[in-house]
């Protein structure tokens, strides 16, 4: 994306025409897709969940995609909630806790549930489901242990009969340890779990949705939240990423600080470029490239934006001058100040016009995508009639 081209070779130019060339210089810095407006983007790392209308968004998100929060957690029901100083987000499964010295626990939900129906386990699904063979008023602390018929205190076990999808659900990470004896209510077999709860009914077992339970019981708001322009959650979009080894391959998400792209020999600094009063503007320097922080970091599982200059007065071709010639395939490195970085695969080579709604080119795209912006084209004296749009997609 070049704001203020000029080929090198064109004839001297007078003062005057110098003066007025440098004004539209100016000028273009600050428009380099035009007239063509960019919303706000919102915070980094941050998703809207449509199936239950939260949103999911760091230091949540970075601990649901490292533990494997689909199957331990299943999607938030409510959003980010103040609970004693801490905050917190209600999950199907479970309840996420950001504590004050930036640790994100996992709260043993089956406990607080039943805590907070008065260590009943009669109660499921906070109605009262009375049988002969339910076990009645027993407190938290005695949930643990069970009397035997000969007088003598037993650690609880997983029921018999539950046993099979307490294995199958992963039970020793995702239930926990069994705090309540099997009992029925009505057609239904259940049992309570540190982090969970299993009812087995005539169509199945069902792992319970106790962080769901937990929320209404705890009158935690559920309703849906406003998206805004927040791209879509979607768990296939949360993968790892290994590199090809030229680059050490960074685990977390990272400011980049240098630009590797072998097939046309750039190897560039890059510089934070901003979005001014709804405008991209373009790098100061030349032969750096410009990274538009506001829109996403590398390792955040969404589209990061870098623009570059084509050509400029008084240097000739610069950063970007070769950048069509990529072709699908061509490798892309982006490296943070410890060296580390994300690589990346180019996968389409757009050319469109310097008029095109920007909004779809720095839109998040559904992956991990890196998107490199030039001028091309024609160049009418004033501008360049195109953009080159690079698409990458991370390794």
């Amino acid at each position: 994306m070049d704001a203020n081209p000029h080929s090198p070779h064109e004839a001297p130019l007078s003062i005057l025409t110098l003066l007025a060339r440098l004004a539209l210089i100016a000028l273009l810095v600050m428009t380099a897709f035009g007239s063509g407006q960019i919303a706000a983007s919102g915070p980094p790392a941050r998703f809207y969940v449509e199936s239950t209308g939260h949103i999911l968004a760091d230091p949540f998100l970075r601990y649901w995609v490292e533990n494997d929060g689909e199957r331990m957690l299943g999607l938030p029901v409510t959003d980010v909630v103040e609970a004693g100083g801490r905050t917190a987000q209600y999950f199907q499964f479970g309840v996420l806790v950001h504590t004050p010295d930036d640790e994100i626990t996992r709260s043993r939900s089956g406990i607080d549930l039943l805590g907070a129906l008065q260590g009943d386990p009669n109660l499921v699904g906070g109605r009262r489901a009375p049988s002969p063979r339910t076990v009645q008023s027993i407190s938290v602390s005695e949930l643990a242990h069970q009397t035997n018929q000969t007088g003598v205190q037993a650690t609880l076990a997983v029921d018999s009969a539950l046993l099979p999808f307490w294995e199958q659900w992963d039970g020793t990470k995702v239930l926990g340890a069994p705090i309540s004896a099997a009992y029925r209510h009505g057609a239904v077999r259940t049992q309570w779990f540190e982090f969970g709860r299993i009812d087995l009914g005539p169509a199945g077992a069902n792992l319970a949705e106790v962080g769901l339970e937990l929320a209404r019981q705890l009158e935690v708001p559920t309703g849906p939240a406003d998206r805004g322009n927040l791209p879509l959650f979607d768990p296939t979009r949360f993968v790892r990423f290994a590199g090809d080894g030229t680059i050490p391959n960074a685990e977390r998400a990272f400011d980049p600080v240098r630009l590797q792209i072998p097939k046309i020999k750039v190897d560039a600094e890059i510089e934070i470029t901003t979005v001014q009063d709804g405008v991209m503007t373009n790098p100061a320097d030349p032969w750096k490239a410009g990274w538009y922080q506001s829109f996403s970091r590398p390792g955040e599982w969404t589209n990061t934006v870098i623009a570059g200059h084509r050509d400029w007065w008084g240097y000739g071709p610069v950063v970007f001058w070769d950048l069509g010639w990529l072709q699908a395939g061509d490798k892309i490195y982006l490296s943070g100040a410890d060296g580390s970085g994300a690589t990346y695969v180019v996968g389409a080579v757009e050319v469109v016009p310097r008029t095109v709604d920007p909004q779809t080119i720095i839109n998040d795209v559904g992956y991990e995508a890196l998107t490199l912006i030039t001028c091309g084209g024609t160049w009418t004296g004033t501008e360049y009639t195109d953009r080159i749009i690079i698409r990458a997609y991370r390794i």
